[in-house]
């Protein structure tokens, strides 16, 4: 489709597997600054987007022919191709209803990029030996990133400290679950050093795995290499094939051993991964989230159910539906979860498809998913007719897709989706028929230079996407390290400018004018980014108190109303809500807010409601008494609510802390 059928050189592989390996350690290097952009990340998507325009510019100005013939066979385009043209066009069409076109446009975008990624792999990796050095070159980039993964979990063990190895590192494991089949068969074959090497890649990536302490990824790592190693005794028996399974499924077995050995010789009661196994509130308050995500995708989907919300809304709207499935259920145990978090994905793919594309996109993903499906089936009751790497291939492909079902990222990443894509470009090659094999002709939907513009065309677009979205935080954080107030002013004006929807400069702007007193000017602020999505608990209690300090109760009154509406469920929230009431003279409405609140934790309500209207030095002198009913301060969630209060009561009351970095209200 993308390229002509002429044998690739090598070093064409060699050029690729360098810029692909290049886009996908551009987390690694540490050179590059951590700029967080609202929901969707932009680093690899960046990379991704330049090093693939400058391919495809490559092709097309280097290709003498204007007849290139496309490499896929009827079957190919029906199954895979197809479908994913569809998926593209029908995230593009969805910016006609989504509240955020540019998130539609983006999700397009992020898909035009892996049907490049599929037709670049499928014409270069055209034998078993290009299939295994990619195989290698995709792993090299695992045990680079489980490198620090490694030091983080052994120097936690030895030297204690905050566990965030979950959250740095869980993003990989579908990476793994995909690459593990292949790089076993691959390894399986190989001979003497080669072994060895494979062998070691094998170990870094599931000492990946444990590292990121992802239950499910380790599930599902245990699964596929039962499933491969199982495959591989069906179709060789032989005393060498044995051998190396053998030696596997030691390392499998030994990899954490070796991982949790220091904990042995250290005061800490367990290592990470024994902590995270047997954390059975952890687990209860991340399957909570899971339902409450749930909860909230069938709320847009029973909205909007034929064409959905928009593609890539999910993020930006979650809050919309949190409040209509508060408004009808405001005794759920799930409206508990995520009070100061901002939910970016459904946590479920399948889900989160329907919720953004309703049914059409169900009914595309299902078309796909049919053609896996014919892939797995031929692999199953033909196993001997295709090589074992094809099994392997499909193995990881389901393996990815049954992840989808609990993970955060999957196809949301598009790292995850490069390695899904190479995987199925390997069980393709094997398990549909060749072009060769094909009795009729099939024409191409478009020249194929016209395919490779096109191609380009929405490489550029992302790269100017995922500028813009970055470019708007780095003017954003250069504004709030900037001491003249004109120049911020003009810097978070080009934040705005380049992204519009960027809460995070609204509130980052709001914020700096609350520090700096301009409580008019953070009112204005803080409630747009809160239209835009920032709805935390906390969030909301910034606004109020931005309110408050410029004279408007009534304003903080309803802006703690909604917050209540919203998280009826929040202990934080309801006290709140009661103090702006008794403030303002409702006494009766506030001790019924104050009851809800004491349902729900008497202890938390009596020390919220005491910080927020005697201060924290009240409560740490009560929280003396262990009969007081009154917890310490630091003792309360979410936490950062605890400094919104405080910040608030110091600039009221600035006796109550000597050294208060706050001065009094004008």
């Amino acid at each position: 489709m993308f390229l002509s059928t002429a044998e690739p050189s090598p070093k064409q592989f060699w050029l690729f597997s360098a810029g692909i390996s290049i886009v996908l350690l551009s987390l690694w290097f540490p050179f590059i600054p951590d700029w967080t952009t609202f929901i969707h990340s932009w680093r690899v998507e960046l990379f991704a987007s330049i090093f693939f325009s400058a391919t495809l510019g490559f092709i097309l100005l280097t290709s003498r022919s204007n007849d290139l013939l496309s490499i896929f066979s009827y079957e190919e385009k029906f199954f895979l191709i197809y479908p994913m043209i569809a998926f593209i066009l029908l995230s593009a069409v969805s910016a006609c209803w989504a509240e955020s076109w540019r998130s539609a446009f983006h999700h397009a975008l992020v898909w035009s990029e892996y049907l490049v990624f599929y037709c670049l792999v499928r014409h270069l990796l055209d034998s078993e030996e290009q299939q295994r050095r990619f195989t290698f070159v995709l792993a090299g980039v695992l045990a680079l990133y489980a490198l620090p993964a490694i030091a983080g979990y052994i120097s936690i063990q030895i030297f204690g400290g905050t566990n965030t190895l979950g959250v740095r590192f869980s993003r990989f494991g579908e990476q793994v679950i995909v690459l593990l089949p292949i790089l076993i068969v691959v390894t399986v074959s190989q001979r003497n050093k080669f072994r060895w090497i494979g062998t070691a890649s094998i170990a870094s990536a599931w000492l990946l795995v444990l590292c990121s302490t992802s239950r499910t990824t380790m599930f599902l790592g245990i699964i596929v290499t039962a499933a491969t190693s199982a495959g591989l005794l069906l179709i060789d028996r032989s005393r060498e094939r044995m051998t190396a399974i053998a030696i596997t499924v030691a390392v499998f077995v030994a990899a954490p051993l070796v991982l949790n050995s220091p904990s042995l010789f250290t005061e800490n009661e367990s290592a990470p991964l024994a902590q995270r196994l047997s954390d059975s509130k952890g687990m209860s308050e991340s399957n909570g989230f899971r339902q409450l995500m749930i909860a909230l995708s069938l709320e847009m989907i029973a909205d909007k159910p034929l064409t959905g919300i928009g593609a890539d809304n999910f993020g930006s709207q979650v809050h919309v539906y949190r409040e209509k499935f508060a408004a009808q259920n405001p005794n759920s145990p799930l409206l508990t979860y995520a009070e100061n978090e901002l939910p970016e994905r459904a946590h479920n793919e399948y889900l989160q498809i329907a919720a953004e594309l309703g049914i059409l996109g169900v009914a595309i993903l299902g078309w796909l998913l049919l053609g896996i499906g014919v892939m797995t089936f031929r692999s199953l009751s033909r196993v001997q007719e295709f090589p074992v790497i094809a099994f392997a291939a499909i193995t990881g492909v389901l393996a990815f897709l049954a992840a989808g079902l609990v993970t955060s990222y999957s196809f949301r990443l598009i790292q995850n989706g490069f390695f899904f894509f190479f995987a199925l470009s390997i069980a393709a090659k094997y398990l549909l028929p060749t072009k060769e094999s094909e009795k009729s002709f099939d024409k191409p939907l478009m020249s194929p230079r016209w395919a490779v513009a096109v191609g380009i065309c929405a490489s550029v677009m992302l790269s100017v996407y995922c500028l813009s979205r970055v470019g708007s935080v780095i003017y954003q954080e250069r504004a709030g390290m900037t001491l003249d107030r004109e120049e911020a002013d003009r810097l978070y004006a080009s934040a705005t400018f380049l992204d519009p929807e960027n809460p995070i400069a609204f509130k980052s702007n709001g914020m700096r004018a609350f520090r700096d007193q301009e409580f008019n000017k953070a009112v204005p602020l803080l409630l747009r980014s809160i239209e835009m999505g920032e709805r935390t608990s906390t969030s909301f209690s910034y606004l109020a108190s931005a309110q408050i300090l410029s004279g408007d109760n009534v304003g903080a009154e309803n802006t703690l109303r909604k917050a209540a509406e919203i998280y009826p469920r929040s202990v934080f929230v309801q006290a709140r809500y009661s103090a702006i009431l008794q403030t303002n003279g409702k006494n009766e409405e506030a001790s019924r807010a104050l009851e809800k609140a004491a349902l729900l934790d008497p202890t938390a309500a009596a020390t919220w409601l005491t910080l927020i209207t005697q201060g924290a030095h009240r409560v740490s002198s009560m929280a003396i008494d262990p009969n007081s009913g009154i917890v310490n301060v630091m003792d309360l969630v979410p936490a950062t609510a605890i400094y919104a209060v405080m910040s608030e009561r110091l600039i009221q009351h600035p006796e109550e802390q000597k050294f208060s970095m706050f001065k009094p209200a004008n």
